[in-house]
């Protein structure tokens, strides 16, 4: 089904659909949000992949699929509503759920880490880290094989709250906790790059996912959040 990009228009839509049309409207979003997730985030699109994302999503690159998710996200939680107002109780998915758990930690981060590093031999390139105080934020920098006190420090372009709601916007919850070239796409590729991310809480348990020549859809994004400096 193809939906308008007018929320109101939308919104009309769902005013004539049963509660069974609705949940399958919402089936539908969710598993165009995987279709264009799976497209993105291939180490090599090949011309078929390519003319999939172009023509049938109407997508060239990450910053527009992240685009077109945001909204069908905005789409599921209307279409969720709706279910409510009918009376209808939604029951989440595990995935939903996960990123659900992810959520109501956010406010406890105190630290978040990016390493990049090259491979075959796996030599790191460099770390960055958001260091979240009472109110402000300070971006480290360093070698992943230097102490963290040896890091430069920077203040952060961003507030602590502007970052923690970044990271809300990222959905990072969704994260698979490994992306890998091989095991997820069969490709084997002895270069190329890898990263690490790693989350730490005040209360909580550290937060922690990788990938190899495979990076999850908004990683552009995550990259910005950790190197956005006032300088």
């Amino acid at each position: 089904m193809t939906y308008p990009n007018s929320v109101k228009k939308f919104r009309e839509i769902l005013s004539k659909q049963s509660s069974e049309d609705i949940l399958n409207i919402i089936y539908e979003l969710q598993c165009e949000i995987q279709d264009i997730k799976r497209l993105v985030e291939q180490p090599h699109l090949n011309w078929r992949q390519a003319w999939t994302l172009k023509k049938v999503h109407g997508l060239h690159n990450q910053p527009e699929a992240c685009t077109r998710i945001s909204r069908l996200r905005e789409y599921i939680t209307i279409a969720k509503e709706a279910l409510r107002n009918s009376g209808f109780i939604y029951a989440d998915s595990p995935e939903e759920a996960k990123s659900k758990e992810f959520d109501a930690r956010i406010a406890d981060i105190k630290k978040i880490t990016l390493i990049t590093y090259t491979m075959p031999n796996l030599r790191a390139d460099g770390r960055k880290s958001l260091v979240l105080d009472a109110e402000s934020v300070k971006v480290t920098t360093g070698h992943p094989l230097t102490p963290d006190q040896d890091d430069a420090i920077e203040e952060s372009f961003f507030t602590k709250e502007q970052v923690l709601q970044q990271v809300r916007n990222l959905h990072l919850g969704e994260y698979r906790h490994k992306y890998d070239c091989f095991t997820d796409y069969g490709i084997k590729i002895y270069d190329g790059f890898g990263w690490k991310l790693r989350i730490e809480y005040h209360t909580h348990e550290p937060f922690e996912v990788s990938g190899n020549n495979v990076t999850p859809y908004n990683y552009h994004a995550l990259r910005k959040l950790c190197s956005y400096t006032k300088q």
